[in-house]
């Protein structure tokens, strides 16, 4: 009640200086300096972050257009409603988009994911397999997409 009575409802020249008595000099004048720099602002409002450019927004939007592309071709592929020569193109479909993918978003992890497809999916060096391994292979691929692509929507590159 002392300090209320004393500074009024603005505490913060009191508790400015028992900061400073705490942490010593140099790091106060640094805060004070921080202060400066992000200007008085109310609590619980923080600095206006950057926001991401033209060339971010351009590419989230067309990983996650390859991504829907690729989901498309691989549930084609696994219903097997697919003309024989859409099929062929599903490798070529799937390889662009998952290479993309993990290139655009080797920094949050995506590559251990979408690398791992890329090559399954690659369409020079064919991997041969049995329909139904295809096709186990093609619904689990189209599920991972989709949750990752989920996850980038939630969580766009910066």
């Amino acid at each position: 009640m002392a300090m209320l009575n004393m500074y009024g409802h603005d505490t913060r020249p009191f508790l400015d200086a028992a900061w400073n008595a705490i942490i010593g000099e140099e790091e106060s004048k640094a805060r004070a300096n921080r202060d400066k720099q992000t200007g008085n602002r109310p609590a619980g409002r923080r600095a206006n972050a950057n926001q991401p450019g033209a060339a971010t927004f351009i590419g989230n939007a067309t990983m996650l257009i390859l991504n829907a592309i690729a989901c498309l071709a691989l549930f084609g592929a696994w219903k097997s409603g697919l003309p024989y020569y859409f099929d062929t193109k599903v490798p070529w479909i799937c390889f662009a988009a998952f290479t993309y993918t993990a290139l655009w978003r080797m920094n949050d992890g995506a590559a251990f994911i979408f690398l791992p497809l890329a090559c399954l999916f690659n369409p020079f060096y064919s991997i041969h397999l049995t329909h139904r391994a295809w096709s186990v292979i093609e619904i689990v691929s189209l599920l991972l997409v989709v949750a990752m692509s989920l996850s980038f929507l939630a969580n766009p590159k910066k």
